[in-house]
């Protein structure tokens, strides 16, 4: 066993939660032991990013200093088969376990299929690149046997060309594991050519529920644009295309997460049916063709690439994260910021989520494992939680704050993202006097909503920076009622998610502006 670098970026922070604080330690100095008793002392090597394969010299007195940035812990190289250490901080009386990086760790890489939970940002020291990979929504598709999708993946980075996608069974709420296994097998299309990914070196991997499944390594893929029509009008994106097939048998279901739009988008297509679809992902495969198109459908639940920054971007939240009534509908601002700032940003969102249910360990547990050692994560809860008055604002507060707290205590620098409203509408939204929010009838009560967004504004504890979505979308600061000019539908369609103008006119060009800022800071180099 060579040596291994490490530690991995989900164990490099060295913090403490206490209550709703989290302390850092910043510049002290560490001591690296091969003990949890520490009593001997680990012989590890300095990394140098100039010879990244390379172990450098033996670090005097195994010390290492942690950031002063930002509390984590620096790379070294571990001990010749050694993959777990344990450091000591000066001033403090306990100790912590640090492993190496996941994807050389013996007992962490079982060839994707059934491999261990790992912070999915930091897998094979890999970061969130293409988008459009969602969480679960909240139901299993019965009706189907399976078959082959072709999806596009659009890139904001575009230095990033070689590709892992991730997908999971489990779906709903609490993460629940799907109800049984399924065939699965992937691929992407280079030019004209088919070329699958391999689990464990073999085409398909048998997805078990909750499981995780990873190809073997990542694939080269020339990037390609495409064009696509509709909501606010025209567009387009550079990415790859992703195939990815699924099979059940008779009485069995799978998880579906994406919505694939073949009007919009040209040649995607959700290639399921009843009767189950073939296998496209081989060398050779003909057209995916068949196949209704714009219905939920399973895809990836991240999209890897090697990462060229420091800083790993995610996004939490329910559907409106995901970009529901966009055109293409799951594209949404966030993926669109993204892509116009070069910024991949990990959307771990799922439609109807509440942040009562995230600020619970039962209800994130496999979500937020996905995003450890992200570095930066935008927080949009709030509006399901408020809806027909199932929670006060004390309540969403404590919520909130609950999670800001789990983030901050990962590393994260927390981008906290006001709360737009949730009416119902005569007139299909084109005036202000046909809106209702009474906090009935699926609505929100504007006086709640209000609350606590002036909350959220004020930056509580361990909140970086405040996206101001409310503002955008509303008529005025805490009216509770969405924008309008006089055209129906145009800001929103339904009284709960923005409409494609909304999110491509309005919060879009704001979130990019938004991060463009923060990415051109003194902050965001520190």
């Amino acid at each position: 066993m060579a040596q291994l670098l490490g530690p991995d970026i989900a164990r490099r922070a060295v913090t403490q939660v206490v209550g709703s604080n989290v302390y850092e330690y910043s510049g002290r100095s560490a001591t690296v032991y091969l003990d949890d008793a520490l009593t001997q002392l680990a012989p590890i090597n300095t990394f140098n990013a100039g010879s990244p394969t390379t172990p450098g010299a033996l670090i005097a007195n195994s010390q290492v200093t942690l950031s002063a940035r930002n509390s984590r812990l620096p790379l070294w190289w571990f001990p010749d088969g050694v993959d777990t250490l344990y450091v000591s901080v000066s001033g403090l009386s306990h100790s912590w376990m640090v492993t190496a990086d996941v994807d050389s760790r013996l007992d962490t890489l079982t060839g994707g299929a059934g491999i261990r939970r790992a912070a999915l940002t930091s897998f094979a020291g890999l970061a969130p690149s293409g988008q459009r990979a969602a969480g679960p929504i909240s139901s299993l598709l019965t009706t189907h046997l399976g078959g082959t999708s072709r999806m596009f993946v659009p890139v904001p980075d575009q230095t990033q060309t070689s590709f892992l996608p991730v997908y999971e069974n489990y779906y709903g709420g609490a993460d629940a594991p799907g109800a049984n296994a399924f065939t699965l097998a992937a691929a992407v299309e280079v030019g004209s050519t088919i070329v699958p990914f391999t689990f464990g070196g073999q085409h398909t991997v048998a997805l078990a529920p909750g499981g995780t499944a990873i190809p073997d390594n990542p694939i080269a893929v020339p990037l390609t644009s495409v064009a696509y029509t509709g909501g606010a009008g025209t567009g387009s994106a550079t990415g790859f295309w992703l195939r990815t097939y699924i099979s059940v048998t008779s009485g069995q279901s799978y998880p579906v997460n994406v919505i694939l739009a073949n009007t919009l988008v040209s040649g995607e297509v959700d290639g399921a049916s009843v009767a189950g679809g073939a296998d496209l992902t081989l060398p050779g495969s003909g057209t995916v063709t068949t196949g209704p198109g714009g219905t939920y459908a399973f895809g990836p639940r991240a999209i890897l690439s090697r990462s060229k920054t420091s800083r790993l971007f995610a996004a939490v939240g329910d559907s409106i994260i995901n970009g529901q009534a966009d055109s293409p509908s799951m594209y949404g601002y966030i993926d669109r910021a993204a892509v116009a700032t070069s910024t991949p940003i990990l959307k771990v969102g799922r439609p109807g989520d509440t942040a009562s249910n995230f600020a619970l360990s039962t209800g994130r547990f496999r979500r937020a494992a996905m995003i450890e050692g992200a570095t930066d994560v935008f927080v949009a809860y709030g509006v399901n939680d408020l809806n027909n008055g199932g929670r006060s604002a004390a309540q969403l507060q404590a919520d909130l704050t609950a999670i800001y707290a789990l983030l901050a205590g990962m590393g994260a620098r927390v981008h906290a993202v006001t709360i737009g409203p949730r009416t119902t509408s005569s007139d299909s939204f084109a005036t202000t006097v046909n809106q209702v929010a009474t906090g009935s009838g699926g609505t929100v009560l504007p006086a709640t909503l209000a609350a606590v967004n002036d909350w959220i504004r004020t930056k509580p504890t361990n909140v970086y920076d405040v996206y101001d979505f409310a503002d955008l979308v509303m008529s005025a600061r805490n009216s509770g009622l969405w924008a309008v000019d006089g055209t129906a539908n145009k800001y929103t369609p339904d009284g709960t998610h923005p409409g494609p103008f909304t999110y491509q006119s309005v919060l879009t060009p704001a979130l990019t502006t938004y991060i463009t800022t923060y990415k051109a800071s003194a902050a965001y180099a520190a």
